[in-house]
């Protein structure tokens, strides 16, 4: 929900947003998108004053990232990709010390379908 939101107290006060906390200086108004799960939360403080602008327009939603069945995709990934592959494929994490090889051929064999994996 995108509010202006004033803020009526003596204190510094902060508001939830899809980015993180933001900070309203004493007597000042900001127009925001309140986090989804905090509109009506925000509203109960007596010291807050939420006024609806309107409605966030949802936004285009980013393809999802590959799924990494192709070699040459894992093969350009950081080790930190690698990781976050390992790890939703196969619910485990990579050991701390493993290398980037190492990482590769785990990446590899996570990314095939469980029909194929000879583990």
């Amino acid at each position: 929900m995108k509010a202006k939101v004033t803020n009526n107290s003596k204190a510094l006060q902060g508001v939830w947003t899809p980015e993180g906390l933001l900070q309203i200086e004493p007597g000042h108004s900001r127009t925001l998108v309140i986090k989804a799960g905090h509109e009506e939360r925000t509203k109960r403080f007596p010291f807050l004053s939420v006024e609806v602008v309107g409605e966030v327009e949802p936004q285009q939603a980013a393809p999802p990232p590959a799924d990494a069945d192709n070699a040459d995709l894992i093969g350009a990934m950081t080790d930190d990709e690698l990781r976050a592959l390992i790890l939703r494929k196969t619910g485990k994490p990579a050991h701390h010390k493993a290398g980037h090889d190492r990482l590769l051929e785990l990446a590899k064999a996570a990314a095939q379908p469980l029909s194929q994996r000879t583990e």
